[in-house]
Parts: structure tokens; C-alpha cells; sequence
């Protein structure tokens, strides 16, 4: 079966072939991806096969290595896929990709007894549904005309609301016609062609997970607050992360729109959610603005199965030096080295609300399961607690989980240890922001034995919060290695085990040295707390300053050309 990889691979080639037009990269996902096809056949266009990759569940359904797959998608595609995916109603707009979809089709020769031309889109539906197959057989002209029929009922009809003056409509009509099927002829109107942005407002878009409990949530909640700590101008524009992430309410200083207000776009959000962004709600947000992706990542490269994500952007903002060298091995746009802000609120400990026992040393390491029990690496926090405190009840690690059930095998390993030991206190759950931070004050010790991290946000939170922090000496948490008091624990550069991470072949982390992680917890235990370094570093305002000075560069470069 063709994997993602092998269909990244190949997005990426045929994205670098198309070379690169300022704010118009996008485009090369509406040309067809011939590099899939074989002889004869009408392929795939390259963002229906990004759409492919997006989903785990049309994989399975059709494999995109044989002919037959990727008929079956095909059909999907221009059915059911249109009405999800705004960017395939849009494709459908364009005259060569009617042109390709409407025409007749060489697998006509195929039939006999039936003289009806069927346009290839109508045969591609039929051939993901076995259905509509069955009832509307080819070789005589009554299942032909069932065919079109069905096809503009069930198919066309259904897109009017998608397009208000649907002038491709006509195509279809005129191959419907000679079959004698009833057809309105729909009125013409000049289609409507969006208005570009104006230069005239100096401001951003922030287009983010701005409600959803997970990390990179909170890096578009803390860039909006740096924004209006500095006096940017902006708007904010929610993308949901999806079904298995819980959100939160939360009040923003911008106002929350749906549509996009200014000419800049910061996109808070991975590459491949970008990706999903573009797809789903199609080209009208990246059309004549300049987009800039704050994208996290983790490991030391960016994946080649992925290079094709930089057609959406025009630049990418890294949140930590490790990021940065990652963008700039592969980035065909400029990449920005822009930290984050980081923000907590004052709370207070309460220990009894976490089952925690007064008196005790309170080491806690807490994670996403979505982020990935290899990387994140709690076992080795476990291990180094054991070794460093045999027999000591006057200590305790608390290991919080959110969504867990991400990985139940990990999950099972995790509360086997803690039954073996009393000490160990499991927690998973998805607690909001406030009830983190109270969690997180409630304790004496963050431990992150991590293996990567892009920046390493809950470190910077204990680090504000006044806390001890445990951590691997490695990737983009080194960036403020100073400040706090922070345990650095050395690690040794390993090679990722397939199947631990994702676009991670060939890849590697680090693995911290058990000795020195065990020498960092009785340091942590018994040394008094020392604070050392900058803090100002993560305060919004000047992270928003930092913002501000380069989206006015980008903005004086755009507006006057």
C-alpha cells in the first residue's frame, strides 16, 4: 500500500518542481498529481491526495497504489469530499479541473450497447459506491441516463448552496441534455471573484486551537495576549483541534471573528494542521495575504515528507533555537526566531485535592498522551525516582496524564508501576488551566526527562511559578537553560525506533542518562531553591514587542510595493 510517506515524498517533489510565487504558492495543489498516475489515466489533483494523508480512515478504504483505489477516491472526492472540504468545491471552479473531470473518458471504449457519454467525475462516483454500481448498468443507455440522473440529483443539486451561480453547472446540463433527463437551465451570472485585503489596515489574524486543552492552544491564547500587550492591531479566528480534544471557555483582548480582517496572518498551529486549515475551509484566508506559520516541532529536521507544507506560508516563526535549525535545513521561506510567550496566573497549592499527603517532597511530571508517551518519557522520570529514593516515604511523584486513553499499552505500564509503588501518584485527566497551575504549585519539583522538546512550554511555567525544575539537557528548553533553578540532566543522542514518533525516520533524540537523572533529584531534594536568570524573557509584552517589529517590517514591505 502506498504509505503517507511515499505521498508526502512525492507532494514535496511536485511542489519544488513548481518553484515558488509570492503568496500564490497554494496553487500547485490544484494542478494534477501526475506523478501518481498511470498512462491513460485522469489523476488525482495534488490536494486531494494531501486530503489522503489527512485521513487515516480514506487510507484504509483506498489505497492510492493501484488504479482501482484511486478511482474509488476519486469518486469520494468529488461526492462526499466536496462537501467537507471547501478547497475541493473550489478546485471544481476552475476550468481545466472541469475540464478534466466533465469530459468523457477513455474507459468508454470499456462498454458496449450504450451511446450516452458520461463524464469521468460520474464514473468515479460509481466506482466507490457498489451500490450505485449495481443499479445503473453501463451497457445500455437506460442505466447511463439512471446514472447522470442520480449523479445530478444527489451530487450537483446538493453543491447549489456551495455555489450560489454555479456557471460549471452548465457543463454537466449539456452532457445530461441528449439523454432526454429534464434539466432547468440554471441562470448565468458573472462568478464572484473575492476581494483582495486591504493594505490599508495594519493588524494580524490570529487563526488558532484558541479553546482547545492542549499546548498549542495555549500558545495561540499567550500570542494573542503578547499582541495586545504591545499594541498590535488583531483578531483572532478559531480552528477547532478536532473530536478528541476537550476544549475550554476563554476571553480574549481581540475580538473573535470568523473571517479573516487584516492583510497578515499568523497561523498557530502544526504544519499539518495548516495543512487540514487549507483543505478545509479552502484558499480564501491565504489569498493576498501574507501568512506566517508559528509552527512547534520537536525533533532536529523537519521531515522531507512534509516540505510541501511551506507552500502554505510565506515565513515561519520558530519558538526556540533547537525549532529554528530544524526550518532552516528544509525551509524554502524565511524562518524567524520568535520565543513565546509564557503566562501564569498566581494560584495557590492544594494538595488535598490531588491526594497529595502535607509534608512530603513533591516531585510531579505531567504530559499530553496526544504528544506521545516515547517523547515525553515518564517511565525514565519513574526509574530515576525509584533509584534516587529507595524506601523514602517522605517523597512522592505525581505523574499527570491528559488523555491517556491515547495510548492504553503505555497507559497500563504506567499504572502497574504506580500499584507496585505506593509512592506514585497517577493521575489522568484533563484538569483546566487554573486547576494545572494549582497542580503544578502544589508541587516542589517539575521533572521533564523528555527526549525532545520544541520549546518546552510546562518548564517555563514552573520556572515562573518558582519552582525546581528536572530536565533533559537538550532541545528547546536549553534556550532558557539559566533561568529558575533548573537541574540539567545530560543525554546521550539516539536514534528514534520506528514507529515512536511520526515523520521520524532517520531522525534522532535524546536519551538522558539514567545516573545523572538520579544525581539531579537528590540535588533537587536536599539543595536549597536558588532563582537565577532573566524572567522577563516569556512576559507577553515583550514577546509582543518582538512581534510587533516584525510584522512591521513584513507589513512596510507588502503595503507599498
Amino acid at each position: 500500500m502506498t504509505s503517507s510517506s511515499a505521498i508526502g515524498l512525492a507532494l514535496s517533489r511536485q511542489v519544488s518542481r513548481a518553484g515558488s510565487t509570492p503568496h500564490a504558492r497554494y496553487m500547485v495543489f490544484f494542478e494534477p498529481f501526475e506523478e501518481l498516475a498511470e498512462a491513460g489515466e485522469v489523476p488525482l489533483l495534488a490536494v486531494m491526495a494531501a486530503i489522503w494523508m489527512l485521513r487515516p480512515d480514506l487510507q484504509a478504504l483506498w489505497p492510492l497504489d493501484t488504479r482501482e483505489g484511486r478511482f474509488g477516491f476519486l469518486g469520494w472526492c468529488l461526492s462526499s469530499g466536496m462537501r467537507e472540504y471547501a478547497v475541493l468545491r473550489e478546485a471544481m471552479q476552475q476550468p481545466q479541473i472541469r475540464a478534466l473531470y466533465l469530459a468523457p473518458t477513455e474507459l468508454e471504449a470499456r462498454y458496449e450497447g450504450g451511446d450516452i457519454p458520461l463524464p469521468y467525475a460520474a464514473l468515479a462516483v460509481r466506482g466507490f459506491s457498489a451500490d450505485l454500481a449495481k443499479a445503473t448498468p453501463l451497457d445500455r443507455n437506460e442505466g447511463r441516463q439512471q446514472l447522470l440522473a442520480w449523479y445530478f440529483k444527489h451530487i450537483f443539486n446538493g453543491l447549489q448552496a456551495f455555489f450560489p451561480q454555479p456557471r460549471w453547472l452548465v457543463d454537466l446540463v449539456e452532457l445530461i441534455r441528449p439523454a432526454g433527463i429534464a434539466v432547468e437551465q440554471p441562470e448565468i451570472a458573472p462568478a464572484a471573484s473575492p476581494g483582495s485585503p486591504s493594505w490599508a489596515y495594519n493588524g494580524v489574524n490570529v487563526v488558532g486551537h484558541l479553546f482547545g486543552q492542549l499546548g498549542i492552544g495555549e500558545d495561540a491564547r499567550c500570542a494573542s495576549r503578547a499582541l495586545a500587550d504591545a499594541g498590535v492591531n488583531h483578531c483572532v479566528i478559531d480552528f477547532p483541534a478536532g473530536p478528541d480534544v476537550e476544549t475550554m471557555p476563554h476571553a480574549f483582548p481581540a475580538e473573535t471573528v470568523d473571517e479573516p480582517v487584516y492583510p497578515l496572518n499568523l497561523l498557530v498551529m502544526t504544519g499539518m494542521e495548516t495543512l487540514r486549515l487549507f483543505c478545509e475551509r479552502g484558499a480564501a484566508l491565504f489569498r493576498g495575504r501574507y501568512t506566517i506559520g508559528l509552527w512547534p516541532w520537536e525533533l532536529p529536521r523537519w521531515p522531507r515528507e512534509l516540505e510541501f507544507c511551506f507552500s502554505l506560508v510565506d515565513e515561519v516563526w520558530a519558538i526556540s533555537s533547537h525549532v529554528r535549525g530544524a526550518y532552516e535545513l528544509a525551509s524554502p521561506v524565511p524562518v524567524v526566531h520568535m520565543p513565546p510567550a509564557v503566562m501564569v496566573a498566581a494560584v495557590e497549592g492544594d494538595r488535598k485535592r490531588f491526594g497529595v499527603a502535607d509534608g512530603r517532597f513533591v516531585f510531579l511530571t505531567y504530559f499530553d498522551a496526544l504528544s506521545s508517551f516515547h517523547r515525553k518519557n515518564p517511565m525514565a522520570a519513574i526509574r530515576a525516582f525509584r533509584d534516587a529514593f529507595p524506601g523514602d516515604n517522605s517523597v512522592c511523584l505525581v505523574v499527570k496524564v491528559m488523555r491517556g486513553a491515547a495510548d492504553s499499552e503505555r497507559m497500563d505500564e504506567l499504572n502497574a508501576a504506580a500499584k507496585a509503588d505506593p509512592r506514585l501518584i497517577v493521575i489522568d485527566a484533563v484538569l483546566d488551566r487554573r486547576h494545572l497551575l494549582q497542580l503544578l504549585a502544589s508541587s516542589d519539583c517539575l521533572v521533564s526527562l523528555h527526549r525532545a522538546e520544541g520549546f518546552g512550554r510546562s518548564l517555563a511555567e514552573a520556572v515562573l511559578l518558582g519552582r525546581k525544575v528536572v530536565a533533559t539537557y537538550w532541545s528547546g528548553n536549553v534556550d532558557f537553560a539559566l533561568a529558575g533553578h533548573q537541574l540539567l540532566v545530560e543525554a546521550d543522542l539516539v536514534g528514534i525506533p520506528a514507529g515512536q514518533y511520526p515523520w521520524a525516520d532517520g531522525q534522532h533524540w535524546a536519551e538522558p542518562r539514567q545516573s545523572a537523572a538520579v544525581e539531579a533529584l537528590r540535588a533537587a531534594r536536599y539543595e536549597p531553591l536558588e532563582i537565577s536568570g532573566d524572567l522577563t524573557a516569556f512576559r507577553p509584552a515583550d514577546v509582543g514587542t518582538r512581534y510587533r517589529q516584525r510584522l512591521d517590517i513584513i507589513y512596510r514591505a507588502n503595503a507599498y510595493r
